[in-house]
């Protein structure tokens, strides 16, 4: 629960929002107050991001929790801007549509004085440094634990988390929702990150692969095999059509820490070839 106040501060009556352990503080653009947060303060607003401008001091308690919506690839995010001073402590919650390495946002802005730091950045992937620039502080993703021990990853998964840890080392924007998207499932639990990490490795696409060759292949030898001996065709000297319907299924185990793959594949298309002169036959395939 939240409580206001009046309180004389520097001989100056002023109001006083407590947000106490428990308590949420959120969808306003202004408090004209001093404001000390023990609870969750969500910065931002209902319609998305936004700067929260608190005119008096604002003081975050070790129980504090900031919740702060950031899209570093963007270069846009929350912003909390504090009219008088500022003391840091607790916790800083990161709701990331994107992130990316190296890059920073200004997430508090104090016009009097800084002090303090937020004791924890909570991140299911990476870990955060905060930065006190001439307007207050910065926070940018310095690391990346796409492959902790807790995660407790198969070979082929850490296999995955170790190509993207060389990708987030690059710096490029194009992986930032990315990112974002798989720091969300680490924080929601290793089960969640492990399913996404197998979603990005090769094997979705081999299956793929697989099934485009095994296609092409039966088709091929549809055409060359299209005879009047077959049931699902129609032919005579110089021509046949063959009608083309068939499901199979592909399963190749991965070895050794490598990748396997899998999927159903199903037929349905028509083949044909015609004789177009004694030495030349024109032949071709359509189907999904």
């Amino acid at each position: 629960p939240a409580s206001a106040s009046a309180s004389t501060i520097r001989n100056t009556a002023a109001v006083r929002i407590e947000n106490r352990e428990g308590g949420v503080l959120g969808g306003a653009r202004r408090y004209g107050a001093d404001l000390r947060n023990d609870g969750l303060l969500v910065l931002g607003t209902q319609s998305g991001i936004g700067r929260l401008r608190i005119f008096g001091d604002f003081v975050q308690g070790e129980t504090g929790t900031t919740l702060a919506t950031v899209d570093f690839a963007g270069g846009r995010g929350d912003v909390l801007s504090v009219g008088d001073d500022a003391a840091l402590g607790g916790t800083l919650r990161i709701n990331a549509l994107s992130i990316v390495g190296g890059i920073s946002h200004p997430l508090l802005s104090v016009d009097g004085d800084l002090s303090g730091r937020f004791d924890s950045i909570e991140s299911g992937l990476f870990g955060f440094e905060q930065t006190v620039t001439s307007e207050g502080l910065a926070i940018r993703a310095a690391e990346a634990r796409f492959d902790d021990p807790a995660f407790a990853l198969s070979a082929r998964e850490s296999g995955v988390a170790a190509y993207l840890g060389d990708v987030f080392l690059t710096s490029d924007t194009a992986f930032g929702a990315l990112f974002g998207d798989l720091d969300a499932a680490a924080s929601a639990g290793s089960a969640g990150y492990a399913a996404a990490l197998s979603g990005l490795a090769p094997g979705a696409s081999l299956a793929g692969a697989a099934s485009t060759f095994e296609m092409a292949r039966s088709r091929f030898d549809a055409v060359l095999g299209c005879s009047d001996f077959s049931e699902k065709a129609v032919a005579d000297e110089r021509r046949c059509v063959q009608f083309l319907g068939a499901a199979r299924r592909i399963d190749q185990d991965g070895d050794a820490g490598g990748f396997g793959y899998g999927g159903s594949v199903y037929t349905l298309g028509l083949a044909g070839r015609a004789a177009v002169s004694e030495t030349w036959t024109l032949g071709g395939a359509i189907g999904w």
